[in-house]
């Protein structure tokens, strides 16, 4: 309809100014031109039509397999927190009869969180693996890339060999109160795979590597269990040194905590 009025709009404007023969070249012309204008138009809503029927078509191709990923994601974050509890159960078995044993309380530890790693590392190469990865071929790459990884992780490493000498040459153990090298010093309250936890007298935690440890020297406080204790005793410039001596000595010789002898 719009076309239509445009036309006789046009028809009656050119009617008036120039002769039929005119008008009718006018008017095909003006048909001409309408025409293509329908036609690029058709044109284009069949390309827009056939662009949104391809974009349906690959959405609909596409839900499928990410259906698919949201399940597995899913499956996935369920394993892990079942994992994770048989994770935790399993670790408290062992510790029971880890416990029951003569181990020492820092082996004790160790084995503990040794166990847990290997076991959430287990638990994730067995997701992992649902989706494609080989773990023969991670081993193959690991090994492959030895030196590297050697390397990058060369500071863990240390700290794990470190963890293993001390349980092994047992320079202390958990209960006992080191001093270790740059002055650090407490009670030592957890050895763990990679670090040892140490408690100060004014309560607080100090966490040191085992590779620290393990290289640099450290005074063992509480190993023997006697022990010498020296005390400065002031006494006046006009005093009797000797009448001071033997006072000293009779309150240490009636103190029952104090050795009268080396043996």
């Amino acid at each position: 309809m719009y076309v239509q009025t445009v036309i006789r709009t046009c028809y009656g404007r050119i009617e008036q100014q120039k002769g039929k023969e005119e008008v009718w070249q006018h008017l095909w012309q003006w048909n001409r031109e309408v025409s293509m204008i329908l036609l690029t138009n058709a044109t284009s809503a069949n390309e827009v039509a056939k662009e949104v029927s391809q974009l349906a078509t690959y959405v609909e191709g596409k839900i499928p397999a990410v259906m698919d990923f949201a399940i597995g994601v899913i499956l996935s974050l369920v394993v892990f927190a079942i994992g994770s509890k048989l994770i935790k159960w399993v670790r408290k078995l062992v510790k029971k009869s880890l416990q029951r044993s003569t181990l020492d309380v820092g082996v004790q530890q160790f084995l503990d969180s040794l166990i847990k790693f290997a076991l959430y590392a287990l638990l994730l190469f067995s997701i992992l693996q649902k989706y494609g990865l080989d773990t023969a071929t991670v081993a193959a790459a690991l090994a492959s890339c030895g030196v590297a990884v050697g390397l990058a992780l060369q500071g863990s490493l240390s700290n794990f060999a470190g963890g293993v000498l001390i349980l092994v040459l047992r320079p202390f153990i958990v209960g006992d109160y080191i001093v270790a090298n740059g002055g650090f010093e407490g009670s030592v309250k957890e050895i763990q795979m990679f670090y040892t936890k140490l408690q100060t007298p004014d309560n607080r935690i100090i966490i040191i590597p085992n590779g620290t440890l393990a290289n640099n020297s450290i005074t063992n406080v509480t190993e023997q269990d006697k022990r010498r204790v020296d005390l400065s005793v002031g006494i006046a410039y006009d005093a009797d040194l000797k009448k001071a001596k033997e006072v000293v000595e009779a309150v240490l010789a009636s103190d029952e905590g104090v050795l009268q002898s080396e043996d």
